[in-house]
């Protein structure tokens, strides 16, 4: 599919409202502490989705997924900073190979240690694991979820001596949310937390104070996706499930943490345009508390623009002075990739925001750590090309990926001013078309069915065309490929699915990501996803000057999702 005018006009309107956010950006970068980034290591093959902790002595646990050589393995290691800046401790390797998959590492802060824990899969099975690491090294992986079925994005919480261990998991055609704890190396039977629905998504977990937990996560429900909760008492009982937010349109991708006994959320609330549903139109990051009352945040939060204008994957927490701090992702418009910045309230009003780092990086949610003197900072960064580059398919052949670390000094921050004042949120009105013409289109109506031969034949719906963040035509519009799966599986109601990039975006790594995610997000008892990308070519037919690269526009689909590479179009 070529990339029409459709999409840069939808990418102009949100240019405008950046442009606004720029200019108080830099009223307020005079009085704002200046971020000090430094790469992991030597921007060799192609690194993504780092997380970090900070272990009680100080030292930070980095982890993150390496690509090298065709091979992709998890790593870890421990870092110092001081006035010299980022020193590596040591490191090891926790998992890795030619047929392996990981996703979604999480590092979890456990006293004078963390662990470890992610996705991976072995022998066409995806599972949970979790590792404790130390100044002494890593020990022997534990399977958090050994059952069959797609587990996963986990996420983990701990306190006194428990982690507690959340994840997606898929079991009967459904998507639940499962829990575990581990504890004295033993493993507890998994419990479901999600109470209804078939479709529950990226959970996150945190756990105050007192030792309350609580668990929250996006599900579809009532013609859109919404945030629910569920709390466990310190006495093990789980309490009803709740509804956090009712908004129309797509809130999703939530991230609890907690001040004493307070528990805060940030999430990121998106819409559509009619029934394109393999973009989004607009994504705001929402930060607020979660009271008894429901979702209570800052008056002015409609009118923090560098939040409420294109801004999405938001993280936080509380420093020691009672300063909140966000971090989150900013588009670089109109299809260039995203950077990520850092905002901070004090209490009565936002003190200043700042970009991170000018480097450019996918969509991938940050990493922050926030204690002591320093908030620390954990993200990718990439030279993938901003624009169309069929001219020069070197140009993203020889793309890397690195991992940078930064450190912002507390102590340069405003002070705080006052206690936070909250009120009962007000969720975004917009109407979301979406839904209405899901029901006109009646997604919902039962299969169609018919006998043939005395044979019972059912009619399958599917697409097998969608971009994705990879595509550089509307790349900072288009829904990754996770949330592509979501969107077709539930809002269209599609029976298969496939994600087809165009093949000159791809680079071995992003090929090695799009199979490892098209595997993990079918459920065979009721989702097909297929393997695919589209064959990118300007000419339609043979010439001697383009002997390879014709046949124009078309999708490949590949029967395998284990199928090692893809078909550069301009390449041949």
């Amino acid at each position: 599919m070529r990339c029409g005018s459709r999409h840069r006009q939808l990418n102009l309107r949100w240019a405008f409202g950046l442009a606004l956010s720029a200019a108080a950006l830099v009223a307020q970068e005079r009085t704002f502490p200046s971020p000090r980034v430094e790469p992991l290591q030597e921007a060799e093959g192609f690194d993504d989705e780092p997380t970090l902790a900070q272990a009680a002595d100080g030292s930070l646990y980095v982890a993150w997924i390496s690509f090298r050589g065709g091979a992709e393995s998890l790593q870890v290691a421990r870092y110092r900073f001081d006035d010299a800046g980022f020193s590596r401790l040591g490191g090891r390797q926790i998992v890795g190979g030619r047929f392996t998959g990981v996703l979604g590492p999480k590092v979890i802060a456990a006293g004078d240690r963390v662990w470890v824990v992610y996705a991976a899969e072995q022998r066409g099975d995806w599972d949970i694991w979790a590792v404790e690491c130390s100044a002494r090294g890593c020990g022997r992986p534990l399977a958090v979820s050994p059952g069959r079925g797609a587990d996963v994005n986990p996420a983990a919480a701990w306190h006194n001596g428990e982690l507690w261990v959340v994840w997606e998991a898929s079991r009967g055609g459904a998507r639940r949310i499962l829990a575990a704890s581990v504890a004295g190396g033993r493993v507890s039977p998994e419990e479901t937390v999600s109470e209804a629905g078939d479709s529950n998504y990226g959970p996150s977990i945190a756990i105050d104070s007192s030792g309350a937990l609580a668990v929250a996560w996006h599900r579809f429900a009532d013609n859109n996706y919404d945030i629910y909760l569920r709390r466990r008492t310190r006495n093990g009982s789980w309490e009803p499930e709740r509804r956090l937010t009712r908004a129309p349109g797509l809130d999703r991708h939530a991230f609890l943490f907690t001040r004493g006994e307070e528990l805060w959320i940030a999430y990121e609330n998106a819409q559509m345009e009619r029934y394109f549903t393999g973009r989004t139109s607009r994504r705001r990051a929402i930060v607020a508390e979660i009271s008894r009352r429901g979702l209570e945040s800052f008056p002015e939060h409609r009118s923090s623009a560098h939040l409420w204008e294109r801004a999405e994957a938001p993280v936080a927490g509380f420093d020691g002075e009672g300063r909140l701090w966000v971090a989150y992702l900013k588009p670089r418009l109109p299809r260039g990739g995203w950077e990520v910045h850092l905002a901070a309230h004090n209490g009565e009003k936002w003190i200043g925001q700042t970009p991170v780092s000018r480097r450019k990086g996918m969509d991938r949610r940050p990493a922050l750590v926030v204690g002591g003197r320093r908030a620390f900072l954990a993200f990718q960064a990439d030279d993938l090309p901003e624009t169309w580059t069929q001219d020069d398919p070197a140009a993203t052949s020889q793309a890397r990926s690195r991992i940078l670390l930064a450190a912002v000094d507390l102590d340069r921050a405003p002070a705080k001013a006052v206690p936070f004042r909250v009120e009962p949120l007000g969720e975004p009105l917009e109407d979301f078309e979406a839904a209405r013409l899901r029901l006109h289109y009646g997604e919902d109506l039962p299969t169609p069915v018919t006998e043939y031969r005395g044979r019972k034949l059912r009619l399958w719906f599917g697409d097998l065309h969608a971009h994705s963040d990879i595509s550089v035509c509307n790349r900072t519009a288009d829904q990754s490929i996770e949330e592509n799966f979501q969107v077709r599986r539930d809002i269209n109601r599609l029976d298969f699915a496939a994600v087809t990039d165009h093949d000159y975006n791809m680079v071995p790594y992003l090929w090695h990501r799009s199979a490892k995610l098209v595997r993990a997000h079918e459920d065979p008892e009721r989702f097909l996803t297929f393997l695919g990308q589209e064959w990118t070519s300007s000419f339609e037919i043979y010439t001697p000057e383009n002997p390879h690269g014709y046949y124009g526009h078309r999708n490949l689909i590949h029967q395998d999702p284990y199928f090692p590479r893809w078909w550069n179009a301009h390449a041949g």
